[in-house]
């Protein structure tokens, strides 16, 4: 039987470390992951290790990371969502409210509102 934080398939008695974003009570035979949009380190030995993600960021690569320019997530996103056409926003952006439209006689160019010529 493995401790906490670390699982054996049924009939091994190799205990293995449950990978980032999940975790095991001692005993388990597999690792749950946590909620969409939440993070844990390796090894993690309840839901309680489970951190939703900030507003303005987003789980990718395994850890919260914050929403690039021209994105936006609300806490707890699984991913940043690109701001409605004809818009702009800055890093960390938290809800689609946040996105600028452009002014008239301007267009979005290479992620910021340019004067059209």
């Amino acid at each position: 039987q493995c401790v906490a934080g670390k699982f054996a398939v049924a009939g091994s008695t190799t205990c293995t470390s449950c990978s980032a974003n999940s975790y095991a009570a001692a005993g388990a035979s597999v690792c749950t992951n946590c909620a969409a949009g939440a993070t844990a380190p390796a090894g993690s030995t309840a839901s309680g290790s489970c951190t939703v993600c900030p507003a303005g960021s987003a789980v990718q690569s395994g850890t919260c990371t914050q929403c690039t320019a021209n994105t936006y997530a609300a806490a707890g996103s699984s991913i940043c969502t690109s701001c409605p056409g004809g818009s702009t926003s800055s890093a960390g952006t938290t809800s689609a409210a946040g996105c600028s439209v452009c002014p008239a006689g301007s267009a979005v160019q290479t992620g910021t509102c340019t004067q059209c010529t």
